[in-house]
């Protein structure tokens, strides 16, 4: 797969409708209307992104020339994308649904030292009819002049008094450098209503 700068790579992670992945959230009794309820959006909020670097320059830049054989390549590319969610257990109400991603940036021979913009994107769908929930930021404060590893983490709450719609929820996380997109993973997850309780599981 080529990972330059420009070319989006899609990575699957929960589009199949059969295996649960251990997402489940039980929460407290809910309304008559919330339980009967088909309309509306999902009730919670994305919020700001989080980040931490995790690996400096030289280790990547090592594990990138190992992998490939080469030396670096001429622009700056994105060399992992990689996405996993949380929790796997029960949660509250209240609670957030946690995405991770986990970004490795190798800078080019032609780019070493100038600056580049990396964002990421959380998008949360429930139909056609909703507005997607949205949230898009810098994945790092400074414009990014060096390779490295980072790890970032963008939240979803659930809200206690707002109404739920049950069924299918798309979501997806679009990594921009230099405000193209570059990189891209999905996923799906379901809502139900079960015993008057809310259970939230994402699907493989």
């Amino acid at each position: 797969m080529d990972d330059h700068h420009g070319k989006m790579a899609a990575t699957a992670i929960g589009a199949g409708l059969g295996a649960v992945a251990g997402l489940v959230i039980a929460q407290d009794p809910i309304t008559g209307a919330i339980i009967g309820g088909s309309i509306g959006f999902v009730a919670g909020s994305v919020y700001d992104l989080e980040v931490k670097k995790n690996k400096n320059a030289p280790d990547v830049e090592i594990d990138y020339i190992e992998k490939t054989g080469a030396g670096l390549p001429q622009e700056t590319i994105i060399s992992k994308y990689s996405i996993r969610t949380e929790p796997e257990n029960l949660i509250k109400r209240g609670d957030e649904i946690r995405f991770y991603s986990e970004i490795e940036v190798i800078k080019g021979r032609d780019t070493y030292g100038l600056k580049d913009r990396l964002e990421e994107e959380l998008i949360i769908s429930h139909d056609s009819q909703s507005e997607p929930k949205s949230n898009r930021k810098e994945v790092i404060d400074s414009s990014i002049i060096l390779s490295g590893g980072y790890e970032t983490k963008s939240t979803f709450r659930f809200v206690a008094d707002n109404a739920l719609a049950q069924g299918y929820y798309d979501y997806r996380k679009i990594l921009y450098l230099n405000d193209d997109p570059v990189r891209e993973s999905q996923g799906r997850f379901q809502i139900a209503i079960i015993d008057q309780k809310i259970h939230v599981v994402f699907l493989n």
